[in-house]
């Protein structure tokens, strides 16, 4: 015999917004559809800001837990990369260490997130004949398999952010993520909103 038992997932939701303010005579002088222009920016913004909260804990509200980068680093589950000049770099190896310690927790690695130097890594990885292991018409059968422009290393899906998620370059700093995204939720509550406005009072943090 043995038990089977449920416990409750709470999704905090918390709210992100933005003011942005235009001249009257930017707009009264502008070629553009201001108002279409800004709307997708701010959603980019918006999903920046999600991304650097979930990965990095950056400014992310107190009821979320930690940024998956803060929990991965206490868990031990990180991979040092050779430095320049230290060493050969392997970046496949480096890649299997890291699918190794998702897998050793018990867990299936499903989902990487790259940052765009990590993509040049692989893009740029070569055999001991200097010859590159990618040619442009997809990946060679060699070393990292399907790893490449397909968008998989070693078989698993992989992302590249282009919205320069701060920690990618800032600190604290990571170039790949490999989660078992069957674990991970994240959900939108209310999609993005917009209003204009005419007037309004606008102050800083300290309320000026």
């Amino acid at each position: 015999t043995t038990d089977v038992k449920w416990s409750q997932l709470t999704l905090n939701a918390e709210p992100i917004a933005v003011i942005v303010p235009i001249p009257d005579d930017v707009v009264a002088d502008s070629g553009l559809d201001l108002w279409a222009e800004i709307k997708s920016e701010l959603t980019e913004a918006i999903a920046q800001v999600i991304d650097n909260a979930v990965f990095f804990g950056l400014n992310r509200p107190t009821t979320w837990p930690q940024g998956i980068f803060a929990g991965a680093t206490a868990a031990g589950n990180t991979v040092t990369a050779t430095a320049p000049g230290a060493g050969t770099p392997d970046v496949f190896d480096d890649a299997n260490t890291a699918m190794t310690q998702v897998e050793v927790d018990g867990f299936t690695p499903r989902r990487w997130v790259l940052s765009p130097t990590f993509k040049g890594a692989l893009r740029n990885a070569r055999d001991t004949q200097k010859g590159f292991l990618y040619p442009p018409s997809g990946p060679a059968n060699t070393g990292g398999a399907d790893a490449g422009w397909a968008g998989q290393i070693w078989g698993v899906p992989a992302f590249v952010s282009m919205l320069g998620m701060t920690g990618f370059s800032g600190t604290p700093s990571a170039n790949a993520f490999c989660l078992d995204t069957s674990m991970f939720y994240c959900a939108v509550r209310e999609d993005v909103r917009f209003e204009m406005f005419s007037e309004g009072t606008i102050t800083n943090a300290s309320g000026v």
